[in-house]
């Protein structure tokens, strides 16, 4: 016995490879960028100070550092075309709803607004290194700045990667074990409130996972994704 899924128009084929596109392009820049800014060896909010002031006063306001921050902007602006047009097929589609969709994308903006405020502390601190200077309270003001955008930034996460998950789940448009795994990373978010700081790298780093997967289903099946056809 099959099951039909039954997806009303959304869009074009070409729209629907844009944003496969756009989803591969967030991968690629997120994983490149945070080489460049300095992000992987930098201390997190529970280190000495000690640390956290090394980390500012030796990071060096260069061509590597804003191309870095650029380009990590850059990878959470486009993901919102992928975003957007996954809120899309959920307001069309049979099990879900143009109110979840709406709730997807603008989870999906909040987050990326956070990540943004993030990046802007990030490079203030660069600038103020390479231009005299601060005291060492300033940078870690910033620091501390920048870690609460990403704590809120994770509730952000949450509410669309949940939602997301759920719609998928609901309307069978992806796989359902695609939709399980974003409820329960996201469940995982949210435990790792209370643990260690590395639990919060491996979590947070799914959902990156779960994007290139989307992008390659919607590049390998643009007719599906665009409402062009129904599957069985």
């Amino acid at each position: 016995m099959t099951t039909s899924v039954h997806l009303a128009p959304s869009g074009t084929r070409t729209g629907t490879i844009i944003a496969g596109v756009a989803g591969l392009l967030h991968v690629i820049l997120a994983v490149i960028a945070p080489a460049l800014t300095g992000e992987l060896t930098q201390p997190s909010w529970s280190e000495p100070s000690a640390s956290i002031l090394d980390f500012y006063q030796t990071t060096a306001f260069d061509t590597s550092f804003m191309a870095g921050v650029f380009l990590e902007g850059v990878a959470f602006v486009v993901v919102l075309v992928l975003i957007a047009k996954l809120s899309d097929l959920v307001g069309n589609a049979e099990g879900g709803s143009p109110w979840l969709g709406r709730l997807i994308f603008g989870g999906a903006v909040l987050d990326t607004a956070l990540i943004l405020a993030y990046l802007s502390t990030l490079g203030a601190a660069g600038f103020r290194t390479s231009h005299g200077g601060m005291n060492a309270d300033g940078y870690l003001l910033l620091n501390d700045l920048r870690f609460a955008f990403i704590w809120v930034g994770l509730l952000a996460l949450v509410l669309w990667l949940a939602s997301l998950g759920f719609a998928m789940i609901r309307t069978a448009l992806f796989p359902r074990w695609l939709g399980w795994a974003m409820l329960v990373n996201s469940a995982t978010i949210l435990i790792a409130f209370f643990l260690p700081v590395r639990a919060w790298d491996i979590t947070t780093g799914l959902p990156i996972l779960w994007v290139l997967v989307i992008a390659v289903l919607l590049l390998t099946r643009p007719d599906r994704y665009s409402g062009r056809v129904s599957h069985s």
